[in-house]
């Protein structure tokens, strides 16, 4: 009887509070689930995530097949029901959306589980390989990556499809098959039936090769991370803002290195090759008085003085005043959390006082340090980019501006003893 080494897995999986099977019933991710479920260790911590992508009519079926599965094996079970745009490319849509989804449950010390095996990893470097992906593409699937602000693991990599089957039939397993994937005008399939087959007659034993063509390329990307942290040692700390002052002296592909590596950290959408290409010439050797930006998907990169800054392009409300009526609870403006906590030294807040949260206008003045400085002059002085100015939470105390929130106090409003002094941060959320 095949056996899934479970027990070295099991090992690893300790250490994590919670852990989240991907389970959408098919043979990989059930035997998946069953041998994780098999471990009472881990079963205590484990739930199974079902994503109802709706696409197939047999999907209330599968979602049914599921429930029942963790029912009579005593495992709790979250099912997702999601819409994609049918328009654009089903695959990566679906892809996507599941991704998102286990980045949402992916908290401190949490595990997310796939059922991803070898035959799998071959594909996937074959595809890759087409799609013309340079070296971190080619190391296909890692066992291990960051996902959200977690770990995503897939335990069943080196088992082929085979011997997970052999296992599923001896622990008289029942799984669903989807109908879609027998249709070939979808890449992985048309890989999986029509060109693969034909590769194993010239080549038996092929997926070994390309195995270890997946490996030698990871044991490359190892080294290539490894040059970027050499390079630029602020990457060690994450960060939306890479500062490329001191990097403009190298070379452009240690540069590009630096940058990709900057961008999986932050675990966004890689760009495509002509998008990723831009970034050089036009945000780092443009004119310094130039405001430009390289957009991709829903990521935007701009320049201000020689740093990159990546934002996520979500649609912003103009932002307007807003009264801080349960001063000092919590208050919450769009994408953007603003907190008051009694503290020896902050803004001084009096009972009585009227308070409000606005945003820039135009013509602001605050004193500070002796002196009344334009709101706009502050802002060159403390580097804070063109385009998030408008987003500075400004907090007013009886009409008068009292604090940029998150940079400075008000002369006038600064206090260091206690009673009635607050420290307030924003945050966007």
């Amino acid at each position: 009887m095949i056996s899934l080494d479970f027990d070295c897995i099991s090992s690893l999986l300790e250490p994590f509070d919670k852990l989240y099977a991907g389970f959408s019933g098919g043979l990989d991710s059930t035997v998946l689930l069953y041998a994780l479920a098999k471990k009472p260790q881990l079963k205590a911590k484990l739930t199974a995530v079902h994503v109802h992508h709706g696409l197939s009519p047999n999907a209330d079926s599968w979602k049914l097949h599921c429930e029942q599965f963790c029912l009579r094996h005593d495992i709790p079970l979250i099912v997702y029901h999601v819409q994609l745009n049918t328009s654009s490319n089903i695959e990566k849509a679906a892809r996507e959306k599941r991704y998102e989804l286990f980045s949402s449950l992916s908290g401190s010390n949490t595990c997310i589980l796939l059922g991803h095996h070898r035959d799998d990893q071959a594909e996937t470097l074959l595809l890759q390989l087409f799609r013309g992906a340079g070296i971190e593409g080619l190391s296909a699937m890692p066992a291990w990556r960051s996902l959200g602000k977690g770990l995503l693991f897939r335990p069943l990599l080196d088992y082929t499809r085979a011997q997970i089957e052999l296992y599923a039939i001896n622990h008289k397993l029942s799984w669903v098959d989807d109908e879609s994937n027998q249709e070939t005008h979808f890449s992985r399939n048309y890989l999986r039936h029509s060109i693969l087959p034909l590769i194993r007659v010239r080549w038996p034993g092929v997926e070994d090769n390309l195995i270890r063509t997946a490996t030698h390329c990871q044991q490359a990307q190892h080294l290539l991370d490894q040059l970027a942290l050499s390079d630029c040692p602020k990457l060690h700390e994450p960060s939306l803002v890479l500062d490329c002052a001191d990097l403009l002296d190298l070379d452009n592909d240690r540069l590009n290195n630096i940058i990709r590596y900057w961008l999986r950290q932050n675990q966004v959408l890689m760009p495509d090759a002509l998008t990723f290409n831009r970034i050089i010439p036009e945000l780092l050797l443009s004119r310094e008085d130039a405001t430009p930006l390289v957009s991709w998907g829903e990521c935007v990169l701009r320049r201000y003085r020689k740093a990159l800054h990546l934002m996520i392009n979500k649609p912003t409300i103009k932002l307007s005043a807003l009264l801080w009526g349960n001063f000092p609870e919590p208050l919450v403006i769009d994408s953007i959390s603003i907190a008051a906590k009694s503290f020896n030294t902050g803004v001084r807040v009096l009972p009585g006082d009227v308070i409000e949260i606005r945003f820039r206008q135009g013509g602001e003045r605050m004193k500070i340090h002796g002196h009344s400085k334009m709101l706009k002059k502050l802002f060159q002085e403390w580097g804070v980019p063109q385009w998030q100015r408008d987003r500075v939470p400004l907090l007013y105390i009886n009409q008068e501006l009292a604090m940029v929130v998150g940079y400075a106090i008000s002369d006038s409003f600064f206090q260091n003893d206690l009673p009635f002094t607050f420290k307030i941060e924003g945050r966007v959320i």
